[in-house]
């Protein structure tokens, strides 16, 4: 079934909405609408405050986001004991997510909300879904070699300072970035395609055509994109919280048959604790952020539409949570660096007024397993 023949029985105009012409380019809305969309009287149903409470949200997630990820790159670029190959994954994580606030939220979508329609035209709708793509995507598969990296330092501490090298992380990098291309490229080239969604307002890939080719696409993308990624977060944190956790164990364990000081082994429980709860937080926030969307976009390919799923207002929310997961990265794994705080301190004390860094303790001399936390947080983000 081609694109034009997916309608829905029952639908009806948009009144106004949809002969209203674009200020910017010559489309008018009905040409880039979705058949599905067509049946909810948008333009009524949703009322004013509504576009003017995303607008508000979008403007002030879209300013936090990328003056946050800003002072990331700032500061990580800035500081010479910051500008290490694991910390390129960080750097590119908030260069993506910067991006993707600047772009993807203020002004662009804060101005369509406030019109209370998609105002930028046909080709802006393909390039704003695809700026969204290619850097959710990026972030996301970002993250996931953030994982596997805070794993590896965890359990072979050692190796993983001559693993990690600059020219791996860039190979990591480029890797990453081409994955997020090959995704957000494919609409262009007739495999998939880019539609607004929820309120009109904003734009994303195009989960309502029920064809093969869309089909693919979507599933292709659903599992390399969000189930793969997500698998690896969730499996090597997991293993990072069992390993610290046998660790503190172990050296328990050693100090009671020795008759040693165990204060040292709970110094280390405490850090071993505070990397535990970064790595629930960091799975929570991935998940509340994005999960909501890709539920939608599996009942989305599911015939018949459910309306109760995909409804203007349930299609809208999930898009505001996943827009807002580029504001969280730069507390979680920034914040999180004891190396980033201790620069942020010192250049500006009153964004850390709440927070202030520890006094930095000296590092054991010794680099061996044993030394776990301390290697941890020397070495990379909590």
């Amino acid at each position: 079934m081609s694109r034009s023949e997916v309608l829905v029985p029952g639908s009806m105009s948009l009144d106004g909405l949809l002969t209203t012409a674009h200020p910017i380019g010559n489309d008018s809305i009905e040409t880039i609408l979705h058949p599905y969309w067509q049946q909810f009287d948008i333009e009524n149903t949703i009322p004013d405050s509504w576009h003017y409470a995303v607008a508000a949200w979008m403007t002030f997630f879209g300013i936090l986001g990328v003056s946050g990820n800003l002072l990331v790159v700032w500061t990580f670029l800035k500081t010479k004991s910051l500008r290490t190959a694991p910390n390129m994954l960080l750097v590119n994580l908030a260069i993506g997510d910067m991006a993707f606030s600047a772009i993807n939220g203020f002004p662009l979508l804060t101005i369509s909300s406030i019109n209370k329609r998609w105002v930028w035209g046909k080709l802006w709708r393909e390039l704003y879904a695809f700026v969204g793509g290619i850097f959710g995507l990026m972030s996301i598969n970002t993250l996931a070699w953030i994982a596997i990296d805070r794993f590896y330092v965890i359990t072979n501490p050692l190796g993983a300072a001559q693993t990690m090298t600059k020219k791996r992380a860039f190979i990591i990098l480029t890797i990453i970035w081409a994955n997020a291309s090959l995704w957000a490229l494919a609409p262009f080239f007739g495999w998939g395609a880019y539609i607004p969604e929820g309120f009109q307002t904003s734009c994303t890939y195009d989960y309502l055509t029920q064809d093969m080719n869309n089909y693919t696409y979507v599933l292709g993308m659903y599992l390399f994109g969000f189930i793969f990624p997500v698998a690896i977060i969730f499996f090597c944190y997991l293993g990072i919280v069992r390993a610290i956790f046998a660790h503190h164990a172990e050296m328990m364990a050693t100090a009671k048959r020795m008759g040693a000081n165990t204060g040292k082994a709970d110094a280390d429980k405490k850090s071993e604790i505070q990397i535990a709860k970064v790595a629930a937080m960091t799975i929570g926030t991935f998940m509340l952020s994005w999960t909501p969307y890709a539920v939608v976009g599996v009942f989305g390919m599911i015939k018949p539409h459910s309306e109760m799923f995909i409804h203007p207002l349930l299609a809208e929310i999930p898009v505001m949570m996943a827009k807002a997961s580029a504001r969280y990265n730069p507390i979680i794994y920034a914040l999180s660096h004891p190396k980033f705080r201790a620069e942020i301190d010192k250049h500006f004390p009153w964004l850390l007024c709440c927070c202030k860094p520890k006094p930095k303790a000296q590092l054991p001399s010794s680099t061996t397993k044993g030394s776990i936390a301390s290697k941890t947080e020397a070495d990379t983000s909590v």
